[in-house]
């Protein structure tokens, strides 16, 4: 487990160390504590020393059922769900709490979205003239996740357009995986959009603050990307489809082959199956030229089956 505490005021500043006692805070700045952890029982221990409630430190342990924020005696809590396509699980979890002056990010090691987040707060302190607070840090939270999720669909477009529809190269295995990323990614807006779209996500949105135009906007972008997300799981089945339909061309033509192959010398082995009979009573085994004259209609059936096949079009 790493901790990591960033303290915000006009700009960004990394502590030395991974534990803040309360009273070495200030009022007027805020604290982000980014907490990377393999196990959600191990961050309770760590919390512990904050008061935080306890309802949320139980429901910590359950991320998947609690994507809706909800808010406990002015704490905030809620799960935003995040997509990593790295890891053998896409689908993870992002905790945040928020407090007073304090916004607790807790998420799993592989997942590098605290990464960017701190560097959009860090831009966005030095840009901004008015003071930040936990609202306008959690928004840059979510539209950092959202800038992640737009460049990776991006990325999937084209990896889409690079696969070889070749029957021959083509390999499954790349499409299953692709297509079990993609539902996963789908999996992730769907529970952003109702993260976002329910009390009390959606207050902000609505509320006369200045931050309502900010979480407008994300909700905004968040069906962009949704869309987008669909039209791309629309061109991977269209590729796929497309594949099928060279398999099964390729399959005709194969079939094509061996039925002109059968077509030619079902008749010639008929032919050859009578004239192999061993009876005594066959005129045209006593025939000077029999041999010949049975060979010249094998090869005038074998020619004329080729002319009836090659005018009816079955070699185009």
């Amino acid at each position: 487990m790493a901790i990591r505490i960033f303290e915000i005021s006009d700009k960004v500043h990394e502590w030395d160390r991974d534990k803040l006692e309360l009273n070495e805070t200030d009022a007027d700045k805020l604290y982000l504590v980014d907490i990377t952890t393999t196990s959600r029982s191990e961050v309770i221990q760590i919390l512990e020393m904050y008061p935080i409630h306890e309802e949320i430190l139980e429901d910590l342990q359950t991320p998947q059922e609690n994507l809706r924020f909800q808010v406990i005696r002015n704490q905030t809590y809620g799960e935003l769900a995040f997509f990593n396509e790295k890891s053998e699980s896409p689908l993870a979890y992002l905790g945040v709490i928020g407090m007073d002056n304090f916004l607790f990010l807790i998420h799993e090691t592989h997942n590098n979205i605290s990464k960017d987040v701190l560097k959009g707060v860090s831009e966005s302190v030095e840009v901004r003239n008015s003071g930040i607070n936990l609202e306008f840090i959690l928004y840059v939270v979510v539209l950092e996740m959202l800038t992640y999720y737009g460049q990776l669909i991006i990325k999937y477009k084209s990896q889409i357009e690079g696969i070889t529809l070749d029957p021959d190269e083509f390999d499954p295995k790349i499409f299953m995986i692709k297509r079990k990323h993609l539902e996963s990614f789908s999996s992730v807006f769907e529970k952003m959009y109702f993260t976002l779209n329910f009390p009390p996500g959606n207050d902000l949105a609505k509320s006369d603050n200045s931050y309502s135009v900010y979480f407008n906007d994300l909700l905004k972008t968040l069906e962009t990307l949704q869309r987008s997300l669909d039209r791309t799981e629309a061109q991977l089945d269209s590729v796929y489809e497309h594949h099928q339909l060279l398999i099964q061309d390729k399959t005709n033509k194969r079939i094509n082959l061996l039925t002109i192959i059968q077509v030619i010398f079902i008749p010639m082995t008929l032919l050859t199956g009578i004239y192999g009979m061993n009876f005594k009573n066959m005129p045209e085994l006593n025939s000077q030229n029999g041999y010949f004259i049975v060979l010249g209609a094998i090869l005038a059936m074998g020619t004329g089956s080729l002319l009836v096949l090659k005018i009816r079009g079955w070699f185009d």
